[in-house]
């Protein structure tokens, strides 16, 4: 997430934040249950219609792919004294803040560890920016005793009437066509269209049919939510005292955390509804790797090693305005919404995937390499003592894999035997007559936690049982004879086989940056180039592959700039060179990747990089790297 992302974010949820305004702006375009999700970047506002076909009324809304976009302008936006059940989701792959109807999207399924995380930060943004809205919960770790406006039922069923939204941590069911009933976000919902998947680092939003990688998305920890507790259920003349309390409670600093430093523990302040209703609950950002600091300097460092560099806006959306919005003033965008030079209103942190430690992400990904593969040779001179310059990673290992099974981490194919002579056979994914279908065969099973026959046949591979039994034979050969597919105890279909990405993960473990050496070493030699390569998105467009995607172009890059770092410290100039530019071949747009490249290649390679940087970020946010495209124009 960079920094005009954050400002957005904070824009959106301060007190007298923008978001009522975004959410009264959709609802005059497409109606209050109209548009199910807005994607906001610095200078437009992308509305996604529940129908695809839908119109938006009024004036600004020019066609988009999938949706409607309307600049983002503080005299464009309409006023409005609630959000209507709109929220902020989180920051998407591309930089843009989702904002999410709740009321429009209806019943939405949350899977993945810790759902009450997610569901905290929902039901704090609906009671501090919808004041009609009363919410039930099922609960205890999302009840708060003594709030107005939330109550805790033991059953769906028993909901009183007027309660608008449920969030349950317990099985439910689709709504009754035709039969009214309140919003429902369920961690167990059965057969919900509209479902959040979380998996670690990375989540995906898939509402009507469409589909948004997140990599930062809103939660509410334990020890903010004690603090939000204390605030809803005291009486109104105690809670702008409390307010108070929350806001100007001490915070302790820390120092901008390198990649091989991980700390989970930032400073935390907390943004809330400035009102005397009680319910007037602050939403938290969190972001996970990288302790935040005063002013401006919030979600950006300059030190090389940042985990996580911020990504630079369109040249459009360059600011030029002086003043930045804040709760206490018009938090209407001006002319520019985010100035980029401007304080921002609060520090914030964003936490991934329910975890008080996760592991430092990168940013957003980028789904079609951009950079050329890595270089192969360098004449960069390592020194003189060798005992301290040995590459951690002397160049890419020369054999090729002889493990029977599924690969990924570049180029995917399927690795097999001959049934008589048993030798290695590769079959790629994709051929010149399109996909090979036994490889996606087993890609459908390789990458789910179990699928059963009828959607696997039906739904991802679109076949018939005569045609799967067909492939179920063409897999049995291409694997020498023997079946990888089995039922497990669940009655699901399982593929039981090598798969790289699998390797990988158990390489580096949780945390790419507290994984040894020689793990990270190992795990980076089975990186070939950006996941999943050359295989179109939409030949591979089920749920959970476009989710295993976006995680390991997230994990591999991190675990390449780790391992960059640490050959760069020890030395070891030419393989930090050659593991930062492999790195980059997965996601280009990774800035300390870039600075790592910078600052070890060769005076025989500089040129090269510089061309591929200027093409990668043409205007970056690095003083470094700006310095360095400075230097080649001038030259």
């Amino acid at each position: 997430m960079n920094e005009q992302a954050a400002k957005l974010t904070r824009w959106l949820l301060a007190g007298n934040g923008a978001l009522k305004n975004v959410a009264q702006l959709l609802t005059e375009a497409f109606g209050p249950v109209g548009a199910i999700a807005a994607a906001i970047d610095a200078s437009t506002i992308t509305a996604y219609p529940v129908e695809p076909g839908a119109e938006p009324q009024g004036q600004g809304w020019t066609p988009a792919a999938q949706g409607w976009t309307h600049p983002l302008h503080s005299q464009l936006l309409p006023r409005s004294s609630s959000a209507a059940y709109h929220v902020v989701a989180g920051i998407t792959s591309r930089n843009e803040v989702l904002v999410v109807n709740l009321a429009a999207a209806d019943y939405i399924g949350i899977e993945g560890n810790n759902p009450v995380l997610l569901m905290r930060s929902w039901l704090m943004q609906t009671l501090a920016k919808t004041p009609t809205a009363s919410v039930a919960v099922t609960d205890s770790a999302l009840a708060v005793p003594g709030a107005e406006r939330l109550i805790m039922i033991d059953d769906l069923a028993t909901a009183p009437a007027g309660t608008s939204l449920i969030f349950s941590t317990r099985h439910t069911s689709a709504p009754v066509p035709g039969q009214p009933q309140p919003i429902t976000v369920s961690s167990q919902a059965a057969g919900a269209a509209n479902v959040v998947l979380c998996n670690e680092a990375v989540a995906g939003i898939y509402l009507t049919d469409r589909y948004w990688p997140i990599w930062r998305r809103m939660e509410v920890a334990d020890q903010q939510w004690q603090h939000l507790k204390t605030v809803l259920a005291l009486p109104p003349a105690d809670s702008a005292a409390a307010t108070s309390q929350v806001l100007d409670e001490p915070q302790e600093k820390h120092p901008v955390v390198t990649a091989a430093q991980p700390d989970g523990n930032g400073t935390r302040v907390h943004l809330l509804e400035q009102r005397p209703d009680p319910v007037a609950a602050p939403q938290q950002l969190e972001h996970e790797s990288t302790p935040t600091l005063p002013d401006e300097t919030a979600l950006t460092s300059t030190d090389s090693a940042s985990p996580s560099p911020g990504q630079t806006p369109r040249p459009a959306a360059e600011p030029h305005h002086p003043t930045a919005p804040t709760s206490a003033n018009d938090t209407s965008l001006g002319d520019v919404p985010i100035p980029a030079d401007a304080p921002a209103p609060a520090p914030t942190r964003l936490l991934c995937a329910g975890n008080q430690e996760p592991p430092v992400p990168s940013t957003p990904p980028l789904l079609t390499p951009d950079i050329p593969a890595p270089f192969t040779t360098s004449t960069d001179s390592l020194g003189d003592d060798s005992s301290d310059n040995t590459p951690l990673l002397p160049g890419r290992s020369a054999e090729e894999p002889t493990e029977p099974g599924l690969y990924v981490l570049g180029t995917v194919y399927a690795l097999g035997l001959d049934p008589d002579t048993k030798d290695l056979i590769k079959h790629s994914a994709v051929t010149r007559q399109g996909v090979r279908k036994p490889v996606k065969a087993l890609m459908a099973l390789a990458t789910s936690n179990g699928v059963t026959p009828t959607e696997w046949e039906e739904k991802i591979l679109q076949v018939t049982p005569q045609n799967r039994r067909q492939l179920r034979t063409q897999i049995r050969k291409m694997m020498g004879g023997t079946d990888p597919i089995r039922n497990d105890a669940r009655g699901l279909l399982v593929a039981d086989m090598f798969c790289d990405w699998k390797e990988f993960n158990r390489l580096i473990g949780h945390t790419p940056e507290t994984a040894t050496t020689e793990a990270l070493t190992a795990a980076v030699q089975l990186i070939r180039g950006a996941p999943f390569e050359d295989v179109p998105d939409e030949d591979y467009s089920w749920r959970s592959v476009q989710l295993l995607k976006d995680e390991l172009i997230d994990r591999c890059s991190t675990a390449a700039t780790e391992l960059a770092q640490r050959q760069q410290a020890a030395g070891a100039h030419e393989a930090a060179y050659q593991t930062a530019r492999l790195g980059l071949r997965v996601y280009a747009q990774r800035e300390d990747l870039w600075l790592v490249a910078a600052n070890s290649v060769t005076d025989t390679n500089r040129k090269a990089l510089i061309w591929d940087l200027k093409h990668a970020i043409p205007v970056p946010t690095h003083p470094e790297l700006r310095q360095l495209l400075a230097a080649s124009r001038a030259s």
